[in-house]
């Protein structure tokens, strides 16, 4: 009997597990967590640690392998390393250590033409030369801005950040350091335009392409991504060149036989910074195809983010592609792992798959709602946070609370019904916390950043007019604290001459009070929806989550009956909150203001921090 050893245990690697047993292996995982849920379907779970090399060669060499496998972890070069001491199938230790070092592999892929940014590196705050460098720092001694700082050595967006100066340059290196197991930083220019992620097989001189998805990335200067769907929506042409220019970047690498996965940008011409047109016209590779030899390609630029050699983790290999597709990536890439040919591969389904993450604002969960009801919705649902938590609005890929995956007979159908049944589940914080009240109203946090989009990065953005709005949004709430002290001297309250004047007999708020609140919410939204897109392609997420917000505020007017503060202060403070996190912020405070001593720490916090 074959038998593999399957380098990680965790929930990306169950569908390598579940296809080797298809294929008749006998599967060892190893994983450094005891408790990782491939333990329990594993005919022999070793607990070892990934990054010991010689202790998982001698796991290998004690269970008489005859190959080793991951996907969607870090550690291919673990893999590697295994299968060169043992001489297993796969690449050398070599192409792994290239593939995995983001220096490593933009110098390569710079020197075979292969389109990279400028770039330089840091070894613990310091910054590199040439000479000192092993992987060679690139011959550009500057890096123009905007640029990007990253561990050279550590996946999911940790420690990446964007920077628009040098005056940014100190911090974010001391954040990627942290993130970074050797202490090596790179430092590279920005690319415009949008990313996609690409996974392939590569065997026999060969690179077949498995799936192109659409990355959908936000939380600026960040880079979380919030989904992807897949196959993408780029036209036949475009999709031609992004693959073209990733199969170029996997030959250089020398990644053959075996698994890659690509980040690629697309640029317009019409976008693409200096630094990129004057690259392309030295590179070979941009040279033929401009003389026509890759005729009926795109005229964009096609930049590589980074290329890894193994399959994708984030759903893609093991869920979307296979459920969209129906060809799955790991059961070839399993084969060639053992030393068999990987056997056919091609596309036997035309459907379409959206995964979704669910975020949170920081806080502490008290409850996750809608998994039970709506769960016959999803292909399928993945909790990675429970109550009790602390939670924190993301600034990498992996402070995510849930992830969602839902297909459909189009690409449109996919994404609306993954938006959809994102919305449905809720994250629920436990109420009077200081760490989410801060983040909603601090004057620290920048006025309505939370769920902006960057143009430059992340296709959706925050339109001219919306932006009008948001700063009357943030008047109106002045106005109105200026308002409620001028009327109630410095205390705002639920009692007094002045609210019961505005409430009925019984205290509650009369229908007139709340026909305000209603009329206000209307106004806003309309306004709101209206802008739409301000720009061809463009999609103003703002005015959308506006929308959603002040639907539902207006579905749960009732429970605000109880309040007799000023209806203009209960929907500035609302639309403030709307504007910090969603409708978990306003669910968040509609759960706050139900209690007394909760509603009036609110308001006394919100006012004072306005004043400062």
């Amino acid at each position: 009997m074959t038998t593999i050893l399957i380098c990680g245990g965790g929930t990306m690697q169950l569908p390598a597990i579940r296809i080797a047993a298809e294929e008749g292996m006998r599967v060892i995982v190893a994983d450094g967590n005891a408790e990782c849920p491939g333990r329990a379907v594993a005919d022999r779970f070793e607990h070892v640690d990934l990054n010991d090399l010689d202790g998982m060669t001698e796991c290998a060499r004690r269970h008489s392998v005859d190959g080793v496998f991951t996907a969607g972890t870090d550690f291919s070069t673990t893999v590697a390393y295994v299968a060169e001491s043992l001489g297993l199938p796969g690449i050398d230790y070599a192409t792994a250590l290239r593939s995995r070092d983001k220096a490593r592999m933009r110098q390569v892929l710079g020197n075979a033409g292969v389109l990279v940014p400028p770039f330089c590196v840091y070894e613990n705050l310091r910054k590199l030369t040439a000479g000192s460098d092993s992987a060679g720092s690139d011959t550009c001694a500057e890096v123009p801005f905007p640029a990007v700082v990253k561990p050279v050595d550590n996946m999911g967006a940790r420690g990446v950040r964007r920077i628009g100066s040098s005056s940014e340059l100190d911090s974010a290196l001391r954040a990627a350091t942290k993130e970074s197991r050797t202490g090596r930083v790179l430092c590279e220019s920005f690319i415009p335009g949008r990313e996609y992620s690409i996974d392939a097989i590569s065997y026999g001189g060969s690179v077949y392409p498995c799936g192109l998805a659409d990355r959908h990335i936000t939380f600026p200067p960040f880079f979380v991504e919030i989904g992807h769907t897949i196959p993408s929506a780029l036209s036949a042409v475009r999709r031609n060149s992004l693959e073209r220019g990733f199969a170029a970047a996997v030959r250089a690498l020398g990644i053959d036989p075996g698994a890659a996965k690509g980040d690629v940008f697309l640029v317009p011409r019409e976008i693409a910074p200096q630094w990129l047109v004057s690259r392309a016209a030295t590179s070979p590779l941009e040279q033929q195809r401009d003389a026509g030899s890759l005729s009926g390609e795109s005229a964009d630029f096609v930049v590589i983010g980074e290329i890894a050699a193994r399959l994708s983790g984030g759903y893609m290999s093991g869920w979307t592609y296979p459920r969209s597709r129906g060809f799955e990536p790991t059961r070839a890439a399993l084969r060639i792992a053992v030393g068999h040919e990987p056997g056919p591969i091609r596309e036997t389904l035309s459907r379409y798959a959206a995964e979704r993450a669910i975020v949170s604002i920081p806080g502490r969960i008290d409850r996750i709602e809608g998994i039970e009801e709506y769960e016959h919705e999803a292909d399928s649902i993945f909790l990675t946070r429970s109550a009790g938590q602390q939670v924190a609005l993301p600034t990498s890929n992996v402070e995510k609370c849930a992830n969602v995956i839902v297909t459909g007979d189009s690409y449109l159908d996919a994404c609306d019904r993954a938006d959809l049944l994102r919305q449905r589940i809720r994250v629920r914080l436990a109420t009077a916390s200081d760490d989410t009240e801060h983040f909603l109203f601090s004057t620290e946090n920048p006025i309505l950043t939370a769920w902006d989009g960057d143009p430059e990065h992340a296709g959706p953005g925050l339109p001219a007019r919306s932006r009008e709005l948001e700063v009357r949004a943030s008047r109106k709430l002045d106005e109105c604290l200026d308002t409620e002290t001028t009327d109630r001297g410095d205390t705002v309250g639920t009692s007094g001459a002045h609210a019961r004047a505005e409430a009925g007999d019984d205290g509650r708020a009369s229908p007139q009070t709340f026909d305000a609140v209603t009329l206000v919410a209307g106004e806003l939204r309309r306004e709101y929806t209206e802008t739409g897109a301000d720009e061809a392609g463009g999609h103003d997420i703002r005015a959308a989550t506006r929308a959603q917000c002040i639907e539902y505020f207006l579905r749960h007017s009732e429970r605000f009956r109880t309040l007799s503060a000023n209806p203009r202060f209960v929907t500035a403070v609302t639309f403030l909150a709307i504007e910090r996190g969603g409708i978990q912020a306003l669910e968040y405070l509609i759960d706050t203001i139900s209690e007394d001593q909760g509603w009036q720490k609110l308001i006394d916090r919100i006012r004072d921090i306005r004043r400062s």
